[in-house]
């Protein structure tokens, strides 16, 4: 488990193929265990599950939460703590809430980042904040597992439109 998925820790090979980065808070457990234990949440807050900061116990859905946000973040050109969403009115809306939202709305051109918007990707942008809303889900069991969330993106031709999800990555990585 890595438990600090991020956009700054996924870096792009030659074929735009992400590698994972930083391991510095990973953890690996045995088969026959479902969970680790902290004492104290470790990550990056907005990439952080809700469960895992309520209890203490960081599972894989754990990761495929925080894969979720760092997909939403990637689609959207929002960070999770970006400043739209300090003037919503609703009170504690951030990324994940607003995505959920506007996706359930079917307002998916109000979440594509305005900077990739058009660009004849747009399909496969929605297909990814799809996948993004359902690793998301407030309840875990609710996630797909890892390799299920990897066979959505794959499915949307994440790499056909990844060269525009990587100018949104670095539009986020500058703002923040």
């Amino acid at each position: 488990m890595h438990r600090d998925l991020k956009p700054a820790n996924v870096l792009l090979g030659d074929d735009l193929e992400p590698l994972v980065t930083d391991f510095g808070l990973a953890k690996v457990i045995a088969d026959a265990h479902t969970h680790v234990t902290a004492s104290a949440v470790a990550g990056t807050l907005g990439y952080i599950a809700p469960e895992y900061r309520q209890t203490l116990k960081f599972t894989p859905k754990c990761d495929v939460y925080s894969f979720g946000v760092v997909l939403a973040a990637l689609a959207t050109g929002k960070a999770p703590s970006d400043e739209f969403f300090v003037h919503m009115e609703l009170e504690a809306i951030g990324l994940v809430r607003w995505l959920r939202c506007v996706m359930l709305a079917g307002d998916h051109d109000v979440a594509i980042d305005p900077g990739i918007a058009g660009a004849g990707y747009d399909d496969q942008v929605v297909l990814v904040l799809r996948t993004a809303v359902l690793c998301t889900a407030d309840d875990p069991r609710e996630r797909p597992s890892a390799r299920r969330s990897g066979a959505c993106c794959r499915r949307s031709r994440f790499r056909s439109c990844s060269k525009l999800l990587v100018a949104s990555s670095h539009n986020i990585l500058l703002a923040h």
